[in-house]
């Protein structure tokens, strides 16, 4: 969680390593999905530090003008991200996402497009809380009250409604460990 302008700072500069693209000149000027990914991505983490660390009116002014340029981009790439989720090194790389506010995910996650991580319904508002260096395969849903480990890889389409244990490789719907890394 961000809390300090150092935090932002190292933040900023780590994921900015992770969008090397964003950075061409060739990119700038146009409409690749990766330049509005990147914008978003650093518009989420000034809105985390305006609304974790600036405790005034000020503070709150810019959390709100960084949020809303933030779900400007999230138009753009048609995802749901909502601050103060992932923790530092996220990797989106394609849109399509919907992320539940009160899921928690660690270091390092990547998302690829059609992610959907939250609840099981109206009735069951617990979300999942997922573990660092977790890869999430395109179009998979991960819901409920339930805990992804570390070093998880979780494949394309795959449904993940039970725990996770460490270092796994889950696929399909019903979920199944392939391996073990």
């Amino acid at each position: 969680m961000i809390n300090s302008k150092k935090d932002l700072k190292e933040y900023l500069s780590y994921e900015d390593k992770l969008y090397p693209l964003s950075h061409k000149k060739s990119y700038i000027f146009t409409k690749e999905p990766i330049i509005y990914i990147a914008k978003m991505q650093k518009y989420l983490r000034k809105a985390e530090y305006y609304k974790n660390s600036k405790k005034s009116i000020f503070g709150s002014f810019l959390y709100l003008i960084n949020r809303k340029k933030k779900n400007k981009y999230e138009r753009k790439i048609n995802s749901e991200i909502p601050v103060n989720v992932f923790d530092k090194g996220l990797v989106i790389y394609h849109g399509g996402n919907v992320i539940n506010s009160y899921s928690k995910v660690g270091e390092n996650c990547k998302i690829h497009g059609g992610v959907v991580i939250g609840n099981k319904g109206e009735d069951n508002l617990d979300c999942p809380t997922i573990g660092d260096n977790v890869d999430i395969g395109f179009g998979a849903v991960v819901i409920g009250n339930i805990k992804i480990g570390n070093n998880v890889t979780i494949g394309a389409n795959a449904l993940i409604n039970k725990d996770v244990e460490d270092d796994s490789v889950v696929v399909g719907n019903p979920m199944r460990v392939i391996r073990r890394k």
